[in-house]
């Protein structure tokens, strides 16, 4: 053993094993799609409210991934945010024109031209990110809620989030929803966009891509320990069949 060597297996002792996942997105470092992020800078504040299941499990969940990509966002866990006092201080806040993104019938478009004396100030929508149900449920138990001006998108493409079963053809991810509600923004001059953020948001849709990519290799390559054989393996997009419970379910909350 050389000098050189012995050094280098000294200092690595000393140091203590390296990370295997990355500490941003809490991948693998294999798997890391940390590089691949561009944020967008916007006047706008995004606050998540996450289920704990998307929270502490969902590795390729894109809500987190919509935080990476938005610097001015933040991420808020829980189920019932009635009580919760960051949620309600954002609700009484007189910084902010307060607003949440959820698909309902009778919700309006995104920001009608309403000329305001709050116009001059930002923008904060709250976005739910967890399953439908768990989305559903959220929204229900958090009274708080109930009473915000509530905005909705009208998506004419079909979510690009293939590893995921969506209820209806039309029901995006959270990272899709927020892109798109983004470019409406942009659209009722609600939100500027630097040039570079613009490129940015025109990327997010090829950043999923990619990400989906990784995920499907991951689950698909029989090399991989994350590969599962038999009824867990892994089934495209166009030959799973859709549950029957949305047949009857809907996913709009109608409040009280």
């Amino acid at each position: 053993m050389n000098l050189e060597h012995y050094l280098n297996q000294k200092k690595q002792r000393e140091l203590g094993p390296a990370p295997s996942r990355c500490f941003n997105c809490f991948r693998s470092l294999k798997f890391c799609f940390c590089s691949k992020i561009r944020p967008i800078e916007t006047r706008t504040k995004f606050v998540i409210l996450m289920h704990p299941m998307e929270f502490k499990k969902e590795k390729i969940g894109t809500g987190r991934l919509t935080h990476l990509s938005l610097p001015n966002s933040e991420i808020i866990m829980g189920v019932d945010f009635t009580h919760n006092e960051q949620v309600n201080n954002y609700i009484n806040s007189a910084d902010y024109n307060v607003s949440i993104l959820y698909p309902e019938m009778r919700g309006t478009p995104v920001f009608t031209n309403e000329k305001e004396s709050s116009s001059l100030k930002p923008d904060l929508i709250f976005l739910i990110d967890g399953t439908w149900p768990c989305a559903k449920k959220m929204m229900k138990a958090s009274k708080n809620l109930h009473y915000l001006k509530r905005i909705t998108i009208n998506p004419t493409v079909a979510s690009h989030f293939a590893i995921k079963q969506q209820p209806h053809a039309m029901c995006l991810s959270t990272i899709e929803a927020t892109a798109l509600l983004l470019e409406s923004l942009v659209e009722n001059k609600k939100e500027q966009l630097s040039a570079t953020a613009q490129r940015h948001l025109n990327y997010l849709p090829t950043l999923l891509d990619e990400i989906v990519k990784i995920q499907v290799e991951c689950v698909t390559n029989p090399h991989l320990k994350h590969y599962r054989r038999g009824s867990g393996h892994y089934k495209p997009k166009e030959a799973r069949k859709p549950s029957k419970k949305w047949d009857t379910r809907s996913i709009f909350y109608l409040g009280d």
